[in-house]
Formats: structure tokens, sequence, C-alpha cells
């Protein structure tokens, strides 16, 4: 199913789920790496020199500088992904929801709840194709073995096209 050869690029600016998933690795320069299927999936972590242009997906928290980054991010094209003690709520911290922030969606502050959308290749498939309706319905398959799921915000809609199937 992979349409092309290149990876699918992470970012994650939170440094707990980012050790959780890549354990010591994430100090090094060189990308963590995971499989979603037949391709890769490469992690990166705060500070690294990697152009945010070149993500497909960045996973931050809600913090009030983290809104102002998924706002940025997002108008510019980048996916982003919000995680926290927020998690199902506004953004405690300044009462913005997750659609006026920019996030697209909403997961679970459970290490195995990111490790799922990220090794999902249905879900990286969709969204490397930007592809809205793949993109949900992937998020619904996945979020099925979670105790909570990753939800699509209403800014996912306005932010992938809809494709005909």
């Amino acid at each position: 199913m992979q349409q092309d050869g290149r990876p699918f690029r992470a970012t994650i600016f939170q440094q707990s789920l980012g050790q959780a998933l890549l354990g010591r690795r994430q100090f090094r320069p060189e990308p963590g790496t995971l499989l979603a299927g037949r391709r890769q999936v490469e992690i990166y972590v705060p500070y690294l020199t990697e152009e945010p242009q070149s993500m497909d997906l960045v996973i931050m928290g809600c913090q009030p500088g983290d809104q102002v980054t998924a706002r940025v991010l997002a108008e510019i094209g980048i996916m982003t992904a919000r995680t926290g003690r927020c998690y199902g709520d506004i953004c405690r911290c300044t009462d913005v929801s997750l659609e006026l922030a920019g996030y697209s969606l909403d997961i679970p502050p459970r290490p195995e709840a990111a490790e799922r959308l990220l090794t999902s290749e249905s879900f990286v498939e969709a969204v490397i194709r930007r592809d809205a309706f793949a993109t949900v319905s992937a998020l619904e398959q996945l979020s099925r073995d979670l105790p909570e799921p990753v939800v699509a915000t209403p800014y996912l809609r306005g932010f992938l096209p809809e494709q005909t199937h």
C-alpha cells in the first residue's frame, strides 16, 4: 500500500512521551524509528535541527506557548495533535478550544495511544495522502482497542480535504 518511499515524519514536543516511545534514544541527533506496516516512521524530538515544514505530524501539549505553535504550524500545513492532562476538554490554562488552537487531533495522555497512532499503517497513509475521510476512519479503527479514543477535532476536516472514494 506504500505510495512512495519517503518516511512519515513526526515531531514530539513532549519529553516524557518521547522518552516513553523511544527510551534514551531521544537524546541522539538522529530520529528514532517505528514501523507502520511497510512505511518507516521517523520520530524527532525537540531541539533537533529538522525543519517543521518537513513534518507530517507534530504532537505537543496544551500550554499557552504550545497553542501558539500549534496554530502557526497548522497555518503552514502541518497537522498538529495535542496530548496531556486536558485530553477531552478545552485547553484549561487559556480556555481555548482545540479547534481554535489549530489542533487536528486529541490523543489520550498514554504512550500506548501515541504509539498506536504512529504505527497505524492506515493512519499514516491517510495523512500522507491528506485524506480526511480515510484519516477519520483510521482513527476510529485504531481507537477500538484503546481505553480512550484518539479524537479528530472539527479542525481536521478543514485541514485535510475530503477525497472521493
